[in-house]
C-alpha cells in the first residue's frame, strides 16, 4: 500500500496543491517554517476556518445532496446534480444509480471538494495543536490555541464522519508516515473522533480568560458562543450520524439534550459574504431556473400536489400551497415562492419537474453573495432539543412549543398538541423546510429516517483519484 502524501491533506495556503494529488512529502520543512511564531498559528488557524466552509457551503457538495434528498432538485448536470437525482424505471419512483467514482467521471468535484478540503482543515488545525504542545508560550495562549483547533478538527471529522463512508482518522501524536489505506475507519470511528475533539476544545475554552476568533468572515466568536457552538454541533453531528432508523433510535438521545442544554444556543452561527471567497450556494440553489424545490417537499406540504410530478403535469398549485402553509406564495416575502413551469429537459426525467423555487435567500442572490449566510441555526438546534424530548418521552408540552414556533409563527397551521399521535412527523415538516438551507441538512434527516428512496447512497465513497493515490481498489456507493 503507498503511504500517505501529507500535502495531500495540508495546510490552506498551499491548498492549491491538493488537487493535483502529486505533491513530494515536503510537509516537516514547510510546516517548521509557516508556524515558527505564535502569530502564524492565528492566521494558519483562520485558514483552516476557511478551508472547513470551503468544502462544505459552496455548490459542491450543498446542491448535490439537496438534489440527493429529494429536497431540491434539478437535472442540470454540473455539481453532480443530475446524476445524483436520476431515478430507473418505474417513472418517477425507480431505483437510484451509483454514484460514478471513477477518475474519468464528468463532475468528480461533489467527491472531492468537501473530501481534500475537509482534510486541509484536519492537517492545519492538526498541527497547530503539535505545534503548541512544544512552544515556548502561556498557558492562556495554550488554551486559546487549542480551543480554536480542536473546534475546527471537530468540524472537519464531523462532516467526513457524516457525508463519506470512510476516512483516515490522525491526531497530534499519530506518525502519518506510518499511515496506509488499511488505517483508514468507518464513519462511525470518524465521528467518534469529532466528538472528542468537540469536548476538548470546550475544555480548553473553559480553562481560558478570553477567546477572540475571528477566522469566521465577519464575525467574531468569543468564549461564550465557543462553547455554545461546540457543544451544539456535538449534539447536531451525533444525530446527523445515523445511517438508518434504527440507527436514530439507538442514538444517546440524553447526551443530545444534555448538550444542547450546556450549549443554549441563542443566535444564529452566521457568517457573511463578500463576493470573493466568502460566498455560498445560496447564489445559485435560490434561482429558480438552475434549481426548484423538490415535489418530494410539495406533496408533504399539500398531499393534493402530485409526486412524483405527472408526466401529464397537472394544474397549477400557485394558490393551494398558500393555504396549507403561509411560507408559500408569489411575492418576495415567502419563504418558497411559485415560479412557473419548470426550465428543465423533458427528456432527461419530467420527475424534476417543479413549480416552485427556494426564496429564503433571494436578496444574497440578487446582491451577487452578500449578506448573511447561516451555518447553524439556533432554530435548528430547538427542533433536534424537541426530537430528543419526544424520544425520550419527557416534556412533550415543550417538545410541542418548539415545533409551534414556526409551526404556527411562520406557517400559520394548527399547533401541534403534546397528545399528538404524529408529533415526529410535525417535527420533521419544520426540519425540512426550516433547515434545508445548510449543507446536508435534508439528506442526513432523510438518511436517518429510511426516506432517501430506492437504492439512493447513503454517503459518498472515497473519490477515485485519492483511492489511486492510496493505491487502493476503486468502488462506489448507492445502486
Amino acid at each position: 500500500m503507498k503511504k500517505i502524501i501529507y500535502l495531500i491533506f495540508s495546510v490552506p495556503f498551499l491548498f492549491t496543491m491538493c488537487d493535483s494529488l502529486e505533491v513530494k512529502n515536503l510537509a516537516q520543512p514547510i510546516r517548521d517554517q509557516v508556524l515558527s511564531t505564535p502569530e502564524d498559528y492565528q492566521s494558519n488557524l483562520n485558514g483552516a476556518a476557511y478551508q472547513w466552509f470551503n468544502a462544505l457551503f459552496k455548490s459542491e457538495p450543498m446542491m448535490t445532496l439537496l438534489v440527493a434528498a429529494d429536497v431540491g432538485t434539478s437535472s442540470w448536470g454540473f455539481h453532480g446534480m443530475r446524476e445524483v437525482g436520476t431515478v430507473g424505471p418505474p417513472y418517477g419512483l425507480g431505483s437510484h444509480f451509483p454514484i460514478n467514482n471513477s477518475v474519468t467521471a464528468s463532475y468528480p468535484e461533489f467527491l472531492e471538494i468537501p473530501y481534500n478540503r475537509l482534510y486541509s482543515a484536519v492537517t492545519s488545525a492538526t498541527d497547530i495543536i503539535r505545534a503548541v504542545e512544544g512552544a515556548d508560550i502561556d498557558s492562556e495562549l495554550e488554551n486559546q490555541y487549542n480551543a480554536y483547533a480542536h473546534f475546527l478538527r471537530g468540524l472537519a471529522y464531523g462532516y467526513l464522519g457524516l457525508i463519506f463512508d470512510q476516512a483516515l482518522v490522525f491526531d497530534e501524536k499519530t506518525d502519518v508516515k506510518s499511515l496506509t489505506y488499511d488505517d483508514f475507519v468507518p464513519y462511525d470511528k470518524v465521528i467518534e473522533q469529532s466528538l472528542m475533539d468537540f469536548d476538548r476544545a470546550i475544555e480548553y475554552a473553559e480553562a481560558s480568560k478570553a477567546i477572540n476568533i475571528m477566522g469566521f468572515n465577519g464575525i467574531t466568536i468569543d468564549k461564550t458562543m465557543l462553547i455554545q457552538l461546540a457543544n451544539s454541533y456535538y449534539a447536531k453531528i451525533l444525530v446527523h450520524s445515523a445511517r438508518s432508523s434504527s440507527e436514530t433510535t439507538t442514538i444517546d438521545w440524553n447526551k443530545v439534550l444534555e448538550k444542547i442544554n450546556k450549549g443554549n444556543l441563542e443566535k444564529d452561527f452566521t457568517v457573511f459574504g463578500n463576493t470573493n471567497k466568502w460566498y455560498n450556494a445560496h447564489l445559485r440553489s435560490n434561482d429558480g431556473n438552475l434549481m426548484r424545490v423538490d415535489q418530494k417537499i410539495v406533496n408533504m406540504v399539500d398531499s393534493n400536489s402530485p409526486y412524483p410530478y405527472p408526466i401529464n403535469g397537472y394544474p397549477s398549485d400557485e394558490l393551494d400551497l398558500p393555504e396549507k402553509d403561509a411560507r408559500w406564495g408569489s411575492s418576495s416575502a415567502h419563504k418558497y415562492r411559485y415560479a412557473g413551469a419548470a426550465p428543465f429537459r423533458a427528456n432527461r426525467g419530467i420527475y424534476f419537474f417543479s413549480s416552485w423555487k427556494f426564496n429564503e435567500h433571494e436578496q444574497f442572490r440578487l446582491s451577487g453573495g452578500l449578506g448573511p449566510m447561516p451555518l447553524l441555526k439556533a432554530r435548528e438546534v430547538r427542533l433536534f432539543k424537541a426530537e430528543a424530548l419526544i424520544r425520550l418521552g419527557t416534556d412533550l408540552e415543550l417538545a410541542a412549543h418548539i415545533i409551534n414556533e414556526t409551526r404556527v409563527e411562520a406557517g400559520m397551521k394548527e399547533p401541534a398538541t403534546s397528545s399528538d399521535f404524529n408529533l415526529l412527523d410535525k417535527l420533521f415538516y419544520e426540519r425540512y423546510l426550516e433547515t434545508n438551507d445548510a449543507t446536508g441538512n435534508g439528506f442526513f434527516d432523510r438518511r436517518r429516517t429510511d426516506d432517501l428512496g430506492d437504492k439512493q447512497f447513503l454517503h459518498f465513497p472515497v473519490p477515485a483519484r485519492n483511492l489511486n493515490t492510496w493505491g487502493a481498489e476503486l468502488y462506489t456507493t448507492g445502486g
